[in-house]
């Protein structure tokens, strides 16, 4: 449930938000959804997504690949 759709919601507005790589986003969703849910849950959206929010972040000049300290302080902004 919400593992396609809603995942992307939330990482396109957490990657205009915060300004961090999508890799950054997707990660810190996938941790957070299983702390939240206490079971193995999916944040999985479709390729078309995927495709979607790469296009979106390149335009609005997010950079990539991942960068470890942007993990970091988005975990303690995005507390559960």
């Amino acid at each position: 449930v919400g593992k396609s759709r809603s995942a992307t919601i939330v990482a396109a507005y957490l990657l205009n938000k915060f300004r961090y790589s999508l890799s950054t986003v997707m990660n810190l969703l996938r941790r957070k959804r299983r702390k939240v849910y206490k079971i193995l849950t999916q944040v999985d959206p479709n390729p078309g997504f995927i495709s979607q929010l790469q296009k979106y972040s390149n335009r609005i000049g997010i950079p990539e690949p991942l960068q470890s300290h942007q993990s970091k302080s988005l975990n303690r902004v995005i507390k559960t």
